[in-house]
């Protein structure tokens, strides 16, 4: 503990006791763990992204629990954003490879958007979103399972609808394994319309890929197939 300040955070950090009967931040964690071990894929390299993440999901309440005075509960509405840098810090003491850092921090920082999605029932928009910020879905739902399904406590979890759900939605949409690749629209495209590189160009990019989340281009794999997703008309340019 005395080498890894933000695991000994955890320690001694309180929870809400309706929603964490097991305890601190700190035995919340290790049984998050245990569940995670118990559902290990025995891929080297995506066991080692999501039992990190999931290592490091909960870094943030240390810094953002407090006791709510109207309710005398205790609430830890941004642990998953502030604990993105705290997640960092930590990584950075284990390694000096990018690709952790890139896969590991966007499934701690969205962890608990399963279930948020699922309630609401999101559309397709806000699912290639999310997939677009952590990359792979399926490792995000690994993620939120091993949150939920805590074996040594008071807690029974029989089923998982929230990631169930999301990967039917995920793999209907084309999202479930991996991010929509870069933007199915580059600069070359514009350039082969006959537009010419400027300041303007940022805008028209930023403006396809809105219009690629919202499913108005084609995906990717469809786009890996034409030689222009815009057809090589202006006209398809969406408008910013």
């Amino acid at each position: 503990m005395q080498y890894f300040p933000e695991i000994e955070a955890l320690v001694g950090c309180e929870q809400d006791p309706e929603w964490h009967p097991e305890g601190d931040v700190w035995t919340h964690t290790y049984h998050c763990l245990d569940a995670y071990a118990r559902h290990r894929i025995g891929d080297e390299w995506e066991d080692l992204i999501v039992g990190l993440a999931v290592l490091c999901h909960d870094m943030g309440k240390p810094v953002s629990s407090f006791v709510d005075e109207k309710t005398g509960r205790i609430r830890s509405p941004r642990h998953d954003v502030d604990g993105v840098p705290i997640a960092r810090a930590f990584l950075e003491r284990l390694t000096r490879q990018k690709k952790i850092f890139e896969e590991v921090l966007p499934l701690v920082e969205q962890h608990m958007r399963p279930l948020a999605l699922y309630r609401d029932g999101a559309g397709d928009t806000a699912i290639r979103r999310l997939a677009a910020r952590v990359k792979r879905v399926d490792r995000l739902t690994r993620v939120a399972f091993a949150d939920k399904c805590r074996p040594s406590t008071p807690i029974v979890v029989d089923d998982f609808p929230e990631g169930d759900w999301l990967l039917k939605e995920s793999h209907r949409t084309g999202d479930s394994r991996q991010r929509p690749k870069t933007a199915v629209v580059l600069g070359r495209h514009l350039v082969e319309l006959g537009i010419k590189p400027g300041p303007h160009f940022g805008r028209l990019l930023d403006s396809c890929y809105e219009a690629q989340m919202e499913g108005e281009l084609p995906t990717s794999k469809v786009a890996g197939s034409i030689s222009n997703p815009l057809s090589k008309s202006k006209d398809s340019l969406p408008s910013f």
